[in-house]
């Protein structure tokens, strides 16, 4: 997740007194005019290799009035109604200017120093203005010229903007031209559209039912432990699939293996193995359904309700001042803006699953377990779904814009040059601004807590006080490491505060760090320990005992929540930033237990409820591929959003609604047939 530092809409006061110190009323003498003409004029030089075409042509655009040019003046943004109230996103006419032959639609993002002003704590004012400008001018050359285009905006309009820094994204063509890289990606969807059709077609006329036996990846996984899948246990167990194949001849082995790949992807099938409810079996934790989805549903609800890139953000909104009002509500202070939290929820499980389901796996075989085979496993598991939706970022998304914000959305730059930092789950320790695709930084997190799991684990399986012992200082080393940095870098108590003030620093530093993160990781496998050693036993809990505990917890909960004044002191700030993810843990930890092991009360029925098992089975996909969605929804806006609370209601139900929609296709795409084809080939220890 990638965070906005712009405080254009969490400072809006400021905003308006530094528009209304910026803003000048017209000067109607024609001599005033006619000095702003001039002084462009003298701007304009005709050097070689210096620009000075596109200086020129620019010039042409703003004061010569042919058909054409006019046409492309027409199409410029002008500071709109609600400029003191903040709306600073000048779009103008986007459709209009593309259709002009010679022209093409630029998008200048205009850093404007505030500095001389009086109210100093807002040191930059950023403006979006659309412009038409002739083809010949490239992103740099609008950035050059710059000045004029400030001169001409104070003539026109009496906005007067001084000490603009500024970056041009500039749409050339009517249409993105295709990459080999979109080919290639439309084409592998084909050919597995192809597979589904002709899996399913074989799955139909197939009166074999030993072929329809085949265990559900996702009712029967030991080691699966990405708490953003469904999560149940392994009867290690050969497939009768595989059996069969292994009493063919070779040539009828070669038959049998096409037969079951296809199968694989049998749309038919894999859709009931989707839709299938109920329990996966005495040892499933079906309180965990619910948690996970509400979470992926909180983590979207962040992303569509705040901000979702340092170029792209709800900055750009109609009327920020009622924007302003939502933000000082009490559902965005304690629910929106801890958006991170979930984060840490899902690194809860993950620990927990892991845990447990290893734990078993041990006990079944003695104490031995091939560890490489797991690591292998897991790889397979996360990594053909997270290149997929790299792929689609990289080369189907910018097709899917067409508006004024497709230029700043459309750069792919990172991906050339750290693509392979995904891959290899190494990407938290390169800086945010570097990153491909940003959500995966919780993957390689996620990953590499996953590698050093086994010595907790092992440790726990032959010594309960040596595992809990090595938990333990585990934990104290990511609260004293996590308490220095804050001290050391005057970080806030506020995860949200800390986004707006610090941005890249805080994420780079904190926010993406395994050291940092593993304190929710290591609470969840210590519950997952106390569920394998309260494996089929029937615990009934004393009133008073559950009372109390449901207090503590719920304190802890909303302790963590109600945190955000920036103003608290440093001591509270590095005593919350270290402790909270533990005491988030802990409020997670008492709800999943007692769900588990009580098993009654409204929660555990809410949570454990049967809808949420379809659903969560798409969580890893939604979360890779919301923001995809939502930056298509951003990507078609013509003008500055209009935002009120019904409309980010709407926004964020539909963007939710159609990520998990293009999720449920992904996962009966790729996900669930690479499940089915490790299942039925990879050889298991």
């Amino acid at each position: 997740m990638i965070f906005s530092t712009h405080l254009l809409t969490f400072l809006l006061v400021i905003v308006i007194t530094a528009e209304v110190n910026h803003c000048e009323t017209v000067n109607n003498d024609p001599g005033k005019k006619e000095n702003d003409v001039e002084d462009i004029k003298n701007h304009v030089t005709y050097k070689e290799g210096d620009g000075s075409t596109c200086k020129n042509e620019l010039y042409n655009v703003l004061y010569n009035e042919t058909n054409a040019q006019v046409a492309a003046l027409n199409a410029f943004g002008i500071p709109n109604t609600g400029l003191l109230a903040g709306n600073t996103g000048w779009y103008g006419h986007f459709s209009g200017c593309t259709e002009l032959p010679d022209f093409q639609y630029c998008m200048l993002t205009m850093n404007v120093n505030t500095a001389t002003l009086s109210m100093t704590e807002l040191h930059q004012l950023l403006i979006r203005w659309g412009i038409c400008a002739p083809k010949i001018c490239s992103d740099n050359g609008i950035n050059d010229n710059v000045e004029m285009l400030t001169t001409y905006l104070r003539s026109s309009t009496g906005v007067n903007l001084t000490g603009v820094s500024s970056t041009a994204y500039c749409v050339q063509n009517n249409k993105v031209p295709y990459s080999t890289g979109f080919y290639i990606t439309v084409g592998v969807f084909g050919l597995i559209c192809i597979l589904m059709i002709i899996g399913s077609i074989i799955d139909i006329i197939d009166d074999d039912d030993d072929d329809n036996e085949v265990k559900d990846p996702h009712g029967t996984e030991t080691e699966e432990s990405l708490p953003l899948m469904t999560s149940a246990f392994d009867k290690d167990e050969e497939t009768e699939a595989i059996q069969e194949i292994n009493k063919q001849s070779v040539k009828g082995r070669v038959a049998a293996t096409i037969k079951q790949i296809l199968l694989s992807f049998a749309f038919n099938r894999n859709l009931s193995k989707l839709t299938v409810v109920g329990s996966d079996g005495n040892r499933d934790i079906g309180c965990l359904h619910g948690i996970r989805v509400i979470s992926m549903m909180w983590i979207a609800m962040f992303h569509v309700c705040l901000t979702t890139d340092s170029k792209l953000s709800y900055l750009d909104i109609f009327n920020p001042h009622d924007g302003l009002r939502m933000l000082r509500s009490a559902f965005y202070q304690i629910i929106v803006f801890n958006g991170s939290l979930p984060v840490d929820t899902f690194l809860f499980l993950s620990g927990l699953l892991i845990c447990y389901a290893t734990l078993f796996k041990l006990e079944k075989n003695n104490g031995s377990l091939s560890w490489p085979w797991l690591f292998l496993h897991r790889y397979i598991r996360l990594t053909p779904m997270l290149v997929v939706a790299m792929a689609i970022w990289v080369f189907v998304a910018p097709h899917t814009y067409w508006g004024p914000m497709m230029g700043t959305l459309m750069d792919r730059s990172r991906c050339e040059s750290y693509w392979w930092t995904n891959l290899l789950y190494i990407q938290n320790f390169f800086q945010f601004s570097s990153h491909c695709f940003g959500v995966a930084w919780y993957l390689s997190v996620d990953m590499q807590l996953f590698l050093v799991s086994p010595f907790i684990i092992y440790s726990l399986y032959r010594s309960q006080r040596l595992g809990l012992l090595l938990t333990a200082v585990l934990v104290s080393a990511s609260v004293i490491v996590n308490g220095i940095i804050v001290a050391e870098y005057h970080f806030r108590a506020s995860t949200i505060v800390n986004l707006i003030l610090f941005g890249g620093d805080y994420l780079d530093i904190i926010y993406s760090k395994p050291y940092i993160r593993m304190q929710a990781y290591l609470v969840g496998m210590v519950v997952g320990f106390i569920l394998y050693k309260a494996k089929d036993k029937e615990i009934i809990l004393p009133k008073p005992v559950a009372v109390i505990g449901w207090l503590v917890a719920t304190s802890l909960g909303t302790l963590v929540l109600c945190t955000i004044a920036p103003s608290l002191g440093t001591v509270v700030a590095v005593t919350f930033q270290a402790l909270h993810r533990i005491a988030w843990g802990v409020f997670l930890a008492w709800v999943v237990l007692y769900c588990q092991l009580v098993k009654s009360g409204w929660i555990n029925n809410f949570l454990s409820w049967h809808a949420w098992v379809p659903l969560s089975r798409l969580s890893y996909t939604v979360y890779l591929i919301h923001l995809i969605v939502f930056r298509t929804f951003i990507g078609n806006l013509g003008q500055p959003f209009y935002t009120t609370t019904l409309v980010l209601i709407f926004n964020y139900v539909a963007v939710t609604c159609v990520s998990f929609m293009f999720a449920a296709f992904l996962y009966l795409s790729v996900e669930l047939p690479v499940a089915n084809l490790e299942q039925k080939f990879l050889p298991r220890p």
